[in-house]
């Protein structure tokens, strides 16, 4: 039996034997989770008694390998956008094309983006690519710490070094530096853009609270609030540097053309956008047949 088979095993037993798991407590949990903004719409994003754990070897190996995938699509993607016929097989309409075709102003054309995978020990298998600037960010880090507020959870770090991360601090780490790649100084004004009344909200109340709290101002905006004046992308008064992009690509393209505040802006070079338009090569699925075609 692996460490990792061990140590869910015995915090499986730690739960069978822990008489404190109520009723009660399963629903301070929720009280918790809608208190710290852990919803989907309304609904808490559920309640999973154990976290995903895996061995530093795991972790490890799922890092290099997410890498070295990341790696080779964003190699597809700089082939792509040199061969019209590569982006016919990877299905952009016209309007995908021609955006993904404006230099960005930093190399990578996925800033942040999600590999969903199946770890089974030593083998993982990599079944989608989300480049266009995933959802859920910050959900697990939050769980995680609900969860290490439980006696269960308590008695097994005891047992066990548990180490967790915080892809929200890594999150805006990421974009002040691709801020400062695309020519941008100082801190800039940051805008989360997604339609209104996602049941994601919350996700982006988090987001724009922990943006603020350290220097970074930071709205919430629709693409139907922007304006772009004398060079300069605005939602009311607020001047916007860098728009974090959560709206999906293709629906954005199928309400609005090249004359929107956003695409002018960002074809002229006056707002930072991450992801960047091309990211939508990498988010095609067809990617991956690509990246596998033994015969190219």
């Amino acid at each position: 039996m692996s460490l990792r088979e061990r140590a869910i095993a015995q915090y499986h037993d730690l739960l069978l034997c822990d008489e404190t798991l109520t009723p009660a407590t399963f629903e301070k949990l929720r009280s918790a989770m809608r208190k710290n903004r852990l919803l989907y719409g309304d609904r808490p994003i559920g309640i999973a008694l154990r976290p995903h754990l895996l061995d530093q070897t795991q972790f490890r190996a799922l890092t290099l390998a997410a890498e070295r995938v990341t790696s080779a699509l964003e190699k597809v993607a700089a082939a792509v956008l040199q061969n019209p016929i590569l982006m016919d097989e990877l299905g952009l309409t016209e309007a995908e094309r021609k955006m993904a075709l404006v230099d960005s102003g930093f190399s990578t054309a996925g800033v942040t983006t999600r590999l969903d995978a199946f770890v089974h020990g030593e083998e993982i298998k990599f079944v989608e690519s989300n480049a266009e600037n995933p959802s859920s960010l910050p959900d697990q880090e939050e769980l995680n710490r609900l969860l290490l507020g439980l006696p269960v959870m308590a008695n097994f770090a005891q047992r066990y070094r548990l180490r967790q991360f915080s892809p929200v601090k890594a999150l805006l780490k990421t974009l002040l530096g691709s801020y400062r790649e695309w020519g941008g100084s100082g801190v800039p004004n940051v805008a989360i853009l997604d339609w209104k009344d996602l049941p994601t909200l919350s996700e982006f109340v988090f987001l724009q609270e922990h943006f603020s709290a350290h220097g970074v101002p930071t709205i919430i905006c629709s693409p139907d609030e922007l304006e772009y004046d004398q060079g300069q992308l605005r939602c009311g008064s607020f001047r916007i540097d860098l728009v974090y992009k959560r709206v999906i690509i293709h629906e954005l393209l199928a309400r609005y053309d090249e004359t929107h505040p956003l695409i002018r802006a960002y074809v002229n070079h006056h707002v930072c956008l991450v992801n960047p338009f091309r990211c939508k090569i990498m988010h095609k699925k067809a990617v991956f047949e690509m990246l596998t075609d033994e015969q190219r």
